[in-house]
C-alpha cells in the first residue's frame, strides 16, 4: 500500500490517487523479489527487514518512505533478492524508488504552493514516468476501429 494511503484511518482514509497504484507496484515487486524463487516455484519466508511492512500503518509508512529515501535501509533490503531476480527486477526497484523519492522531495519543497498538482506530484509520478523509469515505452492505445457497414 502507497505511503499516503497509511497516513489515514481505516474510518477516513485520504483520497486514493491512481500514483498510488504506482506506488504499491514498486511495493509488490520489492514483495516478489524477496518471496519468490521463480527457479524452484516456491514461497520464501518473509526477511526480517520487510516483516514491519506487515504491522501497523505507521510502521510500515515510516518503513517503506524509509526504502524510498534510505540507501543503507535499501541497500539491505535489496541483499535479499533472490538471485534469479537480480538482473531484472533490483534495476526496476531502484529505478522506481528514486522517482518516487524525486516526487516526494519536490512535494517537499512545493508544500507552500497552492497551485502543486498532487495528484501526479508537480508531474513527476505519471504512468509516462513510470514505464520511463522501467525502461519501457508504453503502448498506445488505438482508438475503436468502427465499421461503417454497422451505422
Amino acid at each position: 500500500m502507497a505511503r499516503d494511503l497509511l497516513f489515514g484511518s481505516l474510518s477516513n482514509p485520504p483520497p486514493h490517487l491512481y500514483r498510488h497504484d504506482l506506488e504499491s507496484f514498486l511495493y509488490i515487486l520489492v514483495w516478489a523479489a524477496l518471496h519468490y524463487d521463480f527457479k524452484l516455484g516456491v514461497r520464501l519466508p518473509t526477511p526480517e527487514c520487510i516483516q514491519i511492512w506487515d504491522s501497523s500503518m505507521q510502521s510500515a509508512r515510516n518503513a517503506k518512505q524509509s526504502m524510498i529515501t534510505s540507501m543503507y535501509t535499501r541497500d539491505m533490503i535489496l541483499s535479499h533478492v533472490q538471485p534469479q531476480s537480480q538482473d531484472r527486477l533490483v534495476p526496476w526497484i531502484i529505478s522506481l524508488a528514486d522517482l518516487f523519492a524525486d516526487g516526494g522531495y519536490a512535494e517537499w519543497h512545493a508544500r507552500d504552493n497552492p497551485e502543486w498538482d498532487k495528484k501526479t506530484l508537480g508531474g513527476w509520478i505519471t504512468f509516462q514516468k513510470f514505464m520511463e523509469a522501467l525502461g519501457r515505452e508504453p503502448r498506445q492505445l488505438r482508438p475503436p476501429q468502427v465499421d461503417s457497414a454497422t451505422l
